[in-house]
């Protein structure tokens, strides 16, 4: 008897990036895909919330909460004295938020931090956002082997998925496999295609397929760019677009600028980034090379 394939669509960090959620459905039934697992970060960052949570809830049940799941959970059960509306760093957070139903709310709520998926007497799945230990730990493909070990030391199941950091890759431990499916809505890959990750099953072995899918990236950006939140949260979304356009995520950079422009301003890091902090760093830096980047305007 011939063995049955069963294939898996993994993904992870969508954004609320309708367009880029959509093409990835669209190449994994051309993959036959049955099953669908959903890692986390659903929602901020794109204009997109509602369409995003309606589609992944009918697509699958095996879905679990990201880092921005748990910001949101966070918000809803406790103001933070206001922080979110005050400091314009938190407004991408605040404005999805402010878009969400107590439906939305409930349903992101009640989504598990992890899950285990069994899926035949081989292999079992283990799902998480960040690691198993937290949603925001960071497992980098630069430490390879390194980073997944510990989480595969602390769980039975030999295939662990993970995403969080943006990046597409995978790796073997002992035998075991870990694999980033790549983030679906917010990609630094260089070819402006959003990510996911097939599992195929066939009998007893496993296939990993990474993928990276076409979808009109310049449409969607022109579609931000007439949306509320452009407006509410300006400088949060230059940064996301600008290092999705160059291939190269630019926030780490951006949030170093902004530390040390805080300790020449006030000699603290701690506590929300003061707005004009906020500003005067993007603007005297990053707002030429987003004008570049999405415009074709230098400044």
């Amino acid at each position: 008897m011939k063995d049955e394939i069963i294939r898996i669509a993994v993904m992870s960090d969508i954004h609320s990036n309708i367009s880029a959620l959509d093409a990835c459905i669209h190449d994994s039934k051309r993959y036959k895909a049955k099953y669908y697992l959903f890692l986390g970060d659903l929602i901020t960052d794109w204009e997109h919330p509602h369409e995003v949570l309606s589609r992944v809830s009918s697509l699958s049940d095996r879905v679990i909460r990201g880092n921005r799941e748990n910001a949101i959970i966070d918000r809803r059960n406790q103001d933070f004295e206001g922080v979110w509306k005050r400091f314009d760093s938190f407004a991408s957070m605040e404005w999805t938020y402010n878009q969400l139903t107590s439906d939305e709310l409930d349903y992101i709520e009640n989504l598990p931090k992890q899950m285990r998926v069994p899926v035949n007497d081989k292999y079992s799945i283990r799902m998480v956002h960040g690691s198993v230990f937290s949603a925001n730990e960071k497992l980098l493909k630069s430490q390879g082997n390194m980073a997944v070990a510990p989480s595969f030391e602390k769980i039975e199941d030999n295939i662990l998925l993970f995403g969080h950091t943006h990046e597409q890759w995978m790796t073997q431990v002992d035998g075991k496999i870990a694999v980033n499916p790549g983030s679906v809505g917010v990609h630094y890959n260089g070819s402006r295609c959003a990510e996911y990750a097939i599992l195929e099953f066939v009998g007893d072995e496993l296939n990993v397929i990474l993928r990276q899918v076409e979808y009109n990236f310049d449409k969607a950006v022109t579609e931000v760019y007439k949306s509320d939140l452009y407006e509410k949260a300006y400088v949060w979304m230059m940064i996301i677009l600008s290092g999705m356009a160059s291939g190269r995520s630019i926030i780490n950079d951006f949030m170093y600028d902004i530390k040390t422009e805080r300790l020449n301003t006030d000699m603290t890091t701690k506590g929300p980034i003061p707005n004009d902090v906020w500003n005067k760093v993007f603007e005297e830096k990053y707002s030429p090379l987003a004008m570049k980047l999405l415009f074709g305007i230098d400044t």
